[in-house]
This record gives C-alpha cells, structure tokens and sequence, in this order.
C-alpha cells in the first residue's frame, strides 16, 4: 500500500559528460536556482520540489504574488523562465507548474495585522 505513494526522489544531475571527466551538479543547488530564477519572474516566496522521471526532472513551484497582478500572464512566465534557465544549464526538463498560492498580503494589510 505505501508503494503507491512512494515518487523518485530526484537525483543529481550529470550536465557534461566526457571521457575521464564529468559534470555533476547537486539536486540543492538545482532547487536554489530555480527558486531564483522564479523570484526573478515575478514570484514571491516561491517553493520549489524537483522528482526525476525517466532521465528529466519535473519541476513544481508554488509561490505567492504581488496585488494587481495577471496571474495567468504570470504564472506562465514563472514557467517559460524555469524551463528555459535549466534546459539552458544543460538540464534535462520535463513538466514544468507553476501554482500561485493566496495573494501575498499588501504592505498595508501587514501592518494592520501587527
């Protein structure tokens, strides 16, 4: 029963390959610049999970936005950039969410809670 919940977990990844030589970056830092790279598209406090299927990582990312915002325009963006940044690092991608979560709160509201 526990099985069919179990995921890969994913991997670190091999971006080159050569004879007596390789390339090996780290899933933490795989995650670090995806989450940079989200905040730089317009993501705010963005949650990254990375899961390795068939050689590709599938990539999900939740985050919180701004007010005032085109959340679709947005959350596709989030996902261009994602894809486009690792496959450019030499990542194999596959799926590629981007989910926002509740709007962040406006700077007003933050103080009004305090």
């Amino acid at each position: 029963g526990l099985m069919a919940f179990a995921r890969a977990r994913a991997r670190d990844a091999i971006v080159e390959a050569e004879p007596g030589r390789e390339t090996r970056v780290r899933t933490k830092a795989i995650g670090h610049l995806a989450k940079y790279v989200a905040r730089d598209a317009g993501a705010v406090e963005p949650s990254v999970v990375l899961r390795t299927r068939h050689g590709r990582y599938d990539i999900r990312c939740s985050f919180h936005t701004r007010e005032f915002v085109d959340l679709p325009g947005l959350t596709l963006n989030v996902q261009e950039k994602l894809r486009t940044a690792l496959t450019e690092q030499g990542l194999k991608v596959g799926k590629v969410e981007a989910t926002v979560q509740e709007p962040a709160p406006s700077e007003a509201e933050r103080v009004r809670a305090l």
